[in-house]
Parts: structure tokens; sequence; C-alpha cells
């Protein structure tokens, strides 16, 4: 029986911390000393062991989509299985950024995807407009597009193409980010 005591490989990444044995040195929550990357299993010490490194791979991921989350939102992602927040639930989910007319917005699945997903689950007294915002917002191709764009396309006001993408956002079949002027 062995154990392993060094990495089996090096890292390089400039600036990365590794401890006194070539292991990448990480906190309690993952992160190394460069922000934004986060590192978990066996390249980060012992114990070598596919439980511990799934646990710690768990981690990692929420506390990456956080650091995203906080670059693109800046404000705390609302997880329930994520840390603890002293507030309560709603359905209207109030850390969602406002969505405005700058605001570009992109799909996260198929334009029929999306619009079967609305059909199944939005009031009837939004589909239409609904509709026509995928609809414009797939008329624009691929990638993300403004608000103002799309409720242009859609021969729409930027106030009801924005509460449809809010609506999108809820139902995670949308994301949207700030343009940067």
């Amino acid at each position: 029986m062995s154990y392993e005591v060094r990495p089996a490989r090096s890292v390089r990444c400039v600036g990365l911390a590794l401890d006194e044995s070539g292991f990448i040195r990480v906190d309690r929550k993952q992160h190394t000393n460069i922000p934004g990357l986060m590192a978990a299993g066996d390249a980060t010490g012992m114990p070598a062991c596919a439980g511990t490194a799934i646990g710690e791979g768990i981690i990692a991921g929420f506390e990456a989509y956080r650091y995203v989350y906080r670059k693109k939102f800046g404000g705390e992602p609302s997880l329930f299985a994520y840390y603890g927040r002293d507030e309560p639930l709603s359905e209207h989910l109030p850390d969602l950024p406002e969505v405005h007319g700058a605001m570009e917005t992109e799909l996260l699945g198929s334009t029929q995807s999306v619009l079967a997903t609305l059909t199944q689950r939005a009031a009837p007294n939004e589909l239409g407009v609904a509709h026509s915002t995928v609809e414009a917002l797939s008329a624009l191709g691929e990638g993300p597009h403004s608000v103002a764009d799309i409720a242009s396309g859609a021969a729409l006001a930027v106030d009801e193409v924005a509460k449809v993408v809010t609506r999108l956002m809820e139902m995670k079949l949308a994301t949207v980010r700030k343009v940067s002027l």
C-alpha cells in the first residue's frame, strides 16, 4: 500500500500558491489565492478519496457560481442549496437584477424548448407577449441582444419585454448581463 505525498503532476499557473508538498493551497471554500479560481480533489492534497473530491468539487462549483454571479449582478445569488440567507423566500425572487432596455438577454435553450416551456408554465394572459418576445430574440440570431432591440423587433414596449425577460430568468430560461459602456 502506498500513499501519494506529492501530486502526480505539477501545476503550472502563474502566481498560484502551492503548499510545501506541491499541492494547490485552498481555503475551506476551495478558493485558491487567485480570485475566481477554485480547486478541489486530489490536486489539493490528502486525503485522496473519491468522496472527499466529490464534496470539494460541489463546494468549488458553488463558489465559482457565486463568484461569477457577484461579478455579473453585484450581489449574492439566491440558491436554496447554498449558504443560508436570513431572508424569506418569495415567488418574485427579489434579488434578480432589474431588467432594463440596455441589458443583454440570451436564451438558455433552443427557441422551441423555451416556447414549449412557456406554453406549459406561463399564465395565459402573458403568453402572447412572451411568445412575441422570444420569437423576436430568436430572429435577431444567436448570442445576447439588448432588451431595447428585442422590443423593437417584437413591436412591444421595452417595459413589456423587460417583464417577459424577468419571467424567463425566474423560470431559468434566459440570462441577462449588463452592457459595458
